[in-house]
């Protein structure tokens, strides 16, 4: 299987000692720190992200499942990439790109299906729904390419890496040549983080929600044990609570 941005082998899509390559180079980036850190960006996103209804004078609805992609991209870009969502701005574009970093994403995945589909041929009729397919995709390569260059430099600085910064690095930490991912594998298998971790993540916690709602014997539990960890739940405690609480 190959990534459907650049069409490069990534860690899902191997096997054998290829797969091998694609995860030690993975694995290296994952860890209590980066745990820590999606922590503390989660509890972040989301106090951004329940202010408005905190403060609403009336009941509100939403869209739980929407909400929830825009909550699981947020703290995937923030935490794993170093990009700062808010509640009511995914981002401008970038200088050189009619789009931004979030709306490329969400466009890419959303016209995934019709990317495997459509012949090539096709995007050159005038079908604005390809015609903006196919732009998500140029635009979401180009986006992961400049963000590639700016993290190696940043490793070469010696900062503070995020998880992607930490990728670079453990790809660039390899002693032999043959045992790097090369730019587009790496892009590859970004692609694969942002589409694995944020889509199903969002579908999980909707299903979860759904199913607390029916159970609330469940959703008394759970209550209870938010209720030990933050026994006056006033905003600033759980804010500056970490998952070691837990």
């Amino acid at each position: 299987m190959r990534c459907l941005v650049l069409k490069s082998l990534q860690v899902l899509g191997t096997e054998g000692d290829e797969w091998v390559r694609h995860r030690s180079i993975a694995r290296k980036s994952f860890g209590d720190r980066n745990n820590a850190l999606v922590w503390s960006e989660t509890v972040r996103i989301l106090d951004d992200w329940f202010a408005p209804w905190d403060a609403a004078a009336e009941p509100t609805t939403t869209d739980v499942t929407d909400d929830l992609r825009h909550i699981t991209l947020s703290i995937i870009a923030s935490a794993g990439f170093g990009l700062k969502f808010r509640r009511e701005n995914q981002g401008e574009p970038a200088r050189g790109f009619t789009m931004s970093f979030g709306e490329a994403l969400f466009t890419a995945i959303e016209s995934m299906f019709l990317r495997i589909a459509a012949p090539r041929f096709l995007y050159a009729l005038p079908i604005p729904a390809l015609r903006r397919c196919d732009r998500a995709y140029s635009e979401l390569e180009r986006y992961i390419r400049q963000m590639t260059t700016e993290a190696r430099e940043k490793v070469e600085g010696g900062e503070a890496a995020d998880l992607f910064r930490r990728l670079v690095e453990a790809n660039e930490a390899e002693g032999e040549a043959s045992a790097r991912l090369t730019d587009d594998e790496l892009i590859s298998n970004i692609y694969v983080y942002f589409l694995a971790g944020h889509e199903t993540s969002a579908h999980a916690l909707t299903f979860a929600l759904a199913l607390l709602a029916l159970h609330p014997e469940v959703q008394e539990k759970l209550h209870e044990e938010a209720a030990r960890v933050w026994p006056v739940l006033d905003g600033a405690e759980w804010r500056s609570s970490t998952i070691s609480d837990f």
